[in-house]
């Protein structure tokens, strides 16, 4: 357990730390928790413009007008994967700019705060791929060309697919519901029925 000394000292510590100031130390700092992007469970990391992904998201929707809640997962899927491939180019062009440039550029950089995370994209993919980055990011784009195409040809076969519709009931079918079927009053005539008995 803390003694009060240590608890007094952590807080006045706390008060110093304000975090990135400049704009290369809030981008670089903005992807502290990305590894590589490519298969991130949100679609949109939070360095990224939300409202165009939207916008991506309702062009697909408008040229391919999704019927129902199946058609739309399977629009959504492909704009993620879309997304996602679009990412994959911007880190292998942040890739060469760090090749290229390895050094980061210092305060009163040239670079804007989208190109700065592009680069930093870059670096995040040269140093968690091991030794062969392009392998790893091309082994990605297949991933999520092979989501894309699928998801269009899963939807595309499920609109040649006639609509399902409940067999029409028929009468006169051998295999009629008991609610069907006349009732045995109906069939034989009360004068008959009784000289039977």
């Amino acid at each position: 357990m803390a003694s009060d000394r240590q608890i007094e000292a952590n807080r006045r510590n706390a008060r110093l730390s304000t975090g990135p100031t400049t704009a290369l130390g809030k981008a670089r700092s903005s992807l502290n928790a990305v590894r590589r992007g490519l298969s991130a469970r949100n679609a949109v990391l939070p360095q990224e413009d939300h409202r165009v992904y939207l916008d991506l998201l309702a062009s697909l929707k408008a040229e391919l007008r999704p019927q129902g809640p199946v058609e739309s997962f399977l629009v959504q899927q492909m704009a993620s994967a879309q997304w996602r491939l679009l990412r994959a180019a911007r880190m292998e062009t942040g890739f060469l700019m760090a090749s290229l440039d390895p050094a980061p550029p210092e305060r009163g950089c040239k670079l804007s705060g989208d190109e700065e995370v592009t680069r930093l994209l870059g670096v995040l993919l040269q140093k968690n791929s091991g030794m062969d980055p392009f392998a790893r990011l091309t082994r990605y784009e297949n991933m999520l060309n092979a989501e894309y195409f699928g998801a269009l040809r899963t939807l595309t076969n499920l609109r040649k697919t006639p609509d399902p519709q409940p067999p029409a009931r028929n009468k006169t079918c051998l295999l009629t519901p008991v609610s069907c079927l006349p009732s045995p009053a109906a069939s034989h005539p009360p004068d008959k029925i009784e000289s039977a008995a």
